[in-house]
């Protein structure tokens, strides 16, 4: 009897936990914490390193002639850890932490919190590094998630300081190029034209990080070459630059001038390996 009892027992609860694993796989997933851009910017004429999630501060500090060095790496939109960034109106530079004393610290020495910066990431897979370097006057810390950079910097004798906060992420995790008509927007796959008559003017917009404002285009097909014009492009193995600094980046080409009559595949590719095509028919 107390063997059918325990056997009763052990069934029960098997049925509990199974029906409660069940409730429990039935409920939706967290949402995704959308991600930000962390714009990175050097000035050359004082040495620092200026990063921000703001397109128009990236835009105004590049128009101003700071040097744009793309990504260094996508925030969370909102976590637990903010990142407090502070001016000193003395040097003229920025400084970034997640510390709330070392940002009050120097409140007090005359620093101006310009309060949250950004937020770094709950999770800890992806480090940001901080170097130091005890000579400079302005732009003395540099943030990276790149160790090759730290390991640069250190041995050009900067102090290394450690992990400032986490990134959620390096990059896009599968970037992509899309293609639209310059003049209307349109996505577009393929188009025709006449003979010894332009093409559509194309826009490519690329959503991934690791570019140097620059994407590839080739041609299948020699017959097809580049419009005259200032920043004239050659069709194969040509490319064509990032009109500034934007978010997703927009790339423009020029229209295409064919030689004869046929069909040809113009691919727009990335660094990241990422590409599409567009097919090209050429009429009388």
């Amino acid at each position: 009897m107390k063997k059918m009892f325990l056997g009763f027992i052990l069934l029960m609860m098997t049925l509990f936990v199974g029906v409660k694993a069940e409730a429990l796989s039935t409920e939706p997933p967290a949402t995704p914490v959308p991600q930000l851009y962390m714009f990175r910017l050097y000035n050359p004429n004082s040495g620092e390193h200026f990063y921000t999630d703001k397109l128009a501060e990236a835009n105004h500090l590049a128009d101003v002639g700071w040097s744009y060095e793309g990504i260094g790496w996508l925030a969370p939109a909102q976590s637990n850890t903010p990142v407090y960034r502070l001016y000193n109106p003395n040097a003229g530079d920025h400084h970034y932490t997640t510390s709330k004393y070392e940002n009050d610290s120097l409140v007090n020495k005359g620093w101006r919190a310009e309060g949250i910066g950004w937020y770094s990431s709950d999770t800890t897979t992806y480090p940001v590094y901080r170097q130091y370097n005890p000579f400079a006057i302005s732009g003395a810390h540099n943030f990276t998630l790149d160790v090759n950079e730290q390991a640069n910097l250190v041995g050009l004798g900067w102090k290394k300081e450690g992990i400032a906060w986490y990134a959620a992420s390096p990059s896009i995790p599968n970037p992509t190029i899309t293609v639209e008509d310059f003049k209307t927007g349109v996505p577009i796959s393929s188009f025709s034209m006449k003979l010894d008559a332009g093409g559509p003017f194309l826009t490519g917009i690329y959503d991934g990080t690791d570019f140097p404002q620059i994407l590839d285009f080739t041609s299948s097909d020699e017959s097809v070459v580049s419009g005259k014009r200032a920043g004239d492009y050659e069709a194969r193995g040509s490319s064509f630059v990032g009109m500034g600094i934007t978010n997703p980046v927009h790339f423009e080409t020029t229209s295409f001038y064919p030689r004869k009559v046929g069909t040809c595949v113009l691919t727009f590719k990335a660094p990241s390996g990422a590409k599409t095509q567009i097919t090209v028919t050429v009429t009388k």
